[in-house]
This record gives C-alpha cells, structure tokens and sequence, in this order.
C-alpha cells in the first residue's frame, strides 16, 4: 500500500466533457440510490416515532455516536485523504480498516468513490464534474436545481466512472479491490453491530431494534448528509479556484 501513488489523468482530461455525465443511470443503479437514500429517512422516522412514547436515551446517543464517528473517519481519513488523495502512508492492517470503516458509510465501494472524487477535483466546477452546483443556468431555479443535483441528483445519473483511467493504482492492489468488493458486506455487517450490541445491553429486541435504527440507519443518514454537503453547500459560494 505504501507504494501508491495518485495517478496523472491523461493530458486533455482536464479539457475534455464527457458526454453522458447527466444521462440516467440504469433502472437498477437508480433503484439503489433511491434506497440507500430513502431507506435511513424510513429509519429517522420510525426512531423519532419511538422516541415519542420513550424518550431519546443514553442507549440512542451511545449508538449514535458510537458508529457515526468511527464510520465518518472511515470516509474523512480512509476513502477521502488516504485511499483518493494518498495523503500519508500505513500499513496494511490500518488500511483495511480504514477500508472497511468508509465502506460501513454506505456511499459506495472504494474504488468507485474515489475514481469520482478524483474526477471531481480534475473538473472541479467546471463542465463535466460529476457534482457541481454549477453550469445549471441562472436564477433561483437553477440554484435550486444545482443544490440538488449535487447533493443527491448526480447519484442518479453518474453510475459509471473510469477506474482505469482515474484509479489504477487503487485497482492494482488487492487488499483495495477484495475491501471494495465486499462492500454491500460491511454495510449489513454497519447496521446488524449496532443492533447487536442494542440487544446484548438491554437483553432485549427493542433495543436491538434501537440499535439497527439510530446506529444503523439514523447514523447512515447523517454521514451521508453531512458529506453530501460538502458537494453542494461547499460548492455553492465563492469564487476560489
């Protein structure tokens, strides 16, 4: 792992608009985003109806943060500045983790996160960056539309990136491809920890049901929200290159 590198996209990558960046996804891409979307607001709302009656606890706060941070650095520390931007060096072990931790996030494999990112920083704002709040045209709409496009909306129709062109060093190594692979794996393997140790606390099926809903669902739902901002509210003022 030590020997990555970023890559240098080919000389007129940064120059070139690909030409079905704001086609549609296939109907089964879509059909996944639109759960993996819509699923943690089913979750929000079925925890706060249980909050209600019972109160928001201790137990809810625990499982909360207790998956929210490790799994937000897995996508912070892990799939941005270490797998995307080759920022420092670790060992294997640490990598795996980190691998792992992003992949818990539910916002897609490793190597196809970092294959957009990368595309992302190389157009940035620019015609054929994949999430850019820009090029929708003027006026409130257009803002509007912009916001979305780049908080959720590109999600729906970007469902192919180049890896060989904007991750190979990611694709060469193993330990990245098999992480990658088995990522609908550590998203199970997200919600069904914390509903087990819900469980294993109260030795009970509501709080392994309190588990599954505010450290897996709720707790997928906020990092989500909070790195889609990043493309879109980040985005959306200034002018620096």
């Amino acid at each position: 792992m030590n020997a990555l590198s970023p890559p240098c996209p080919g000389g007129d990558g940064a120059d070139r608009v690909e030409r079905d960046s704001r086609r549609h996804a296939p109907r089964l891409h879509r059909a996944i985003i639109l759960l993996l979307v819509l699923g943690p607001l089913g979750g929000l709302a079925a925890a706060m109806g249980l909050a209600w009656g019972r109160g928001f606890g201790a137990l809810e706060l625990c499982l909360l943060l207790g998956m929210y941070v490790p799994t937000g650095l897995g996508v912070t520390v892990g799939y941005h500045r270490f797998f995307t931007h080759r920022s420092f060096e670790t060992g294997g072990a640490v990598a795996a983790a980190l691998g792992v931790l992003g992949s818990m996030s539910a916002e897609g494999p490793i190597l196809r996160w970092a294959a957009f990112h990368r595309k992302h920083h190389q157009l940035s704002d620019r015609p054929g960056d994949p999430h850019s709040p820009h090029e929708h045209g003027e006026g409130v709409w257009a803002i509007l539309e912009g916001v979305y496009h780049a908080h959720v909306g590109w999600m729906l129709r970007a469902s192919e990136v180049d890896i060989d062109r904007y991750a190979p060093d990611l694709r060469k190594s193993r330990l990245v491809r098999v992480v990658s692979a088995l990522f609908p794996v550590w998203v199970l393997l997200s919600m069904l920890l914390p509903a087990l140790i819900g469980g294993l606390v109260t030795l009970s099926w509501s709080g392994a049901l309190l588990g599954f809903l505010w450290g897996g669902l709720v707790r997928i739902l906020l990092v989500h929200h909070v790195t889609w901002s990043v493309n879109s509210v980040c985005h959306l003022w200034g002018t620096r290159p």
